[in-house]
């Protein structure tokens, strides 16, 4: 017991220090875009949910994961509904909620780089994409392109401007931020008592963009356009539904919670495999019958060269030669003869002559009534050569 302690304690002292090394080390960042409000890697939105209440004092700001259907009925008539996401496709019941809350007063910002389905046919807009017309050679170097929003100009990746409004009703609808091709990129559509607001661009709503791009002003600006209300942020159009959360969904969603979690059930199935095996009754060793043939085989032959009966070994040799070859060649019939030279030269690869020498040696035992030592093992070595190549 006093052993397993010490294996234990060497694990756990192990599992700690990888712990504290994977806490303290720079994390490398996460480039997934998941636009989610508790995400500080770059294409999060924490940022955005930390300004959020210094643009709306004393205003209540919820988050949720549910469609605008569900959520609309339960909020107040005037509250301010955001959305954030990649592409925006809700269903027609969804469109129907939101569009009735907007025309009783209330007030939408959508930002999405595409905008498909019943809402897009509802309300008469289309999205399109391509590469921004650079004006000029130092900036067809750059990678970042222009937005402008009211007489505001700001700089933003092209690879986050893809998106424009290719077709807006032209009746009722105000532009309100355009891009280096004079494209709209944020509108605003009046609806009822209220308006919808509706932008190409939610990665300027990402933490890299509002810390380190200068577009926080540009994200302020959109959302100044939102009355003083409560404000009601859904992330079911990106994120969809999530299940609720779990203290094991937690500690799984921290990379060194993880790595922690693992290690402790790695050195668990680590100590009950080690104990068990220090535990468990020995496994008798059964030692295999030996081949005693073998050692009969090899007294013959140590008698045999012990009284200098060379042609007796040499007969052996030859009768275990033919038959190697009858059983490998399928040749039952084989005999040292010349008409056999040529087939036995074919199958084993050897060349005529080699094997019509063999044959030769064979037929010289054959005829001799004693054999030398120096013959015997020039015969071995022949058919040693035909046998094992």
């Amino acid at each position: 017991m006093k052993g397993d302690r010490k294996y234990l304690l060497v694990l756990i002292i192990s599992a700690v220090l990888y712990t504290a090394v994977q806490l303290f080390s720079p994390k490398e960042h996460q480039w997934d875009v998941t636009l989610y409000h508790r995400d500080k890697e770059p294409y999060g939105t924490y940022v955005l949910f930390e300004l959020l209440p210094g643009i709306f004092p004393d205003k209540t700001i919820r988050v949720s994961n549910l469609t605008a259907y569900e959520w609309l009925d339960s909020i107040p008539r005037t509250a301010n509904f955001i959305s954030v996401s990649m592409v925006f496709r809700p269903g027609t019941e969804d469109v129907n909620a939101l569009l009735h809350h907007v025309a009783a007063g209330g007030h939408a910002l959508v930002a999405a780089e595409y905008f498909y389905g019943p809402f897009a046919d509802t309300l008469g807009i289309d999205t399109g994409s391509g590469m921004i017309n650079l004006p000029d050679d130092a900036t067809r170097e750059s990678d970042s392109t222009g937005l402008q929003i009211q007489h505001a100009f700001f700089s933003i990746s092209n690879n986050h401007a893809r998106s424009y409004f290719s077709e807006v009703p032209p009746d009722s609808v105000e532009i309100l931020a355009t891009n280096a091709d004079n494209h709209p990129v944020f509108i605003r559509l009046k609806k009822g008592k209220g308006s919808l607001w509706l932008t190409t661009l939610p990665f300027a709503f990402t933490n890299i963009n509002l810390l380190h791009n200068n577009l926080a002003h540009f994200a302020e600006a959109c959302l100044l356009n939102l009355p003083a209300e409560d404000v009601y942020w859904t992330e079911y159009y990106h994120r969809g539904r999530q299940e609720p959360a779990t203290p094991l969904r937690y500690v799984l969603s921290s990379v060194p919670l993880r790595w922690a979690y693992y290690i402790t059930l790695g050195t668990i199935m680590l100590y009950m495999f080690f104990a068990a095996r220090r535990r468990q009754r020995p496994i008798p060793v059964i030692k295999p019958p030996s081949n005693t043939t073998l050692e009969f085989i090899q007294s013959v032959a140590n008698l045999y060269l012990q009284t200098g009966n060379h042609k007796r070994i040499a007969e052996k040799r030859i009768a275990y030669f033919l038959e190697e070859l009858r059983s490998r060649l399928f040749m039952p019939g084989l005999q040292p003869q010349t008409e056999w030279a040529e087939l036995v030269s074919h199958k084993t690869g050897k060349s005529l002559h080699e094997i019509q020498q063999l044959f030769e040696a064979i037929r010289a035992v054959g005829q001799k009534s004693k054999i030398t030592e120096a013959e015997l093992k020039d015969l071995s070595e022949k058919l040693d050569r035909v046998i094992n190549g």
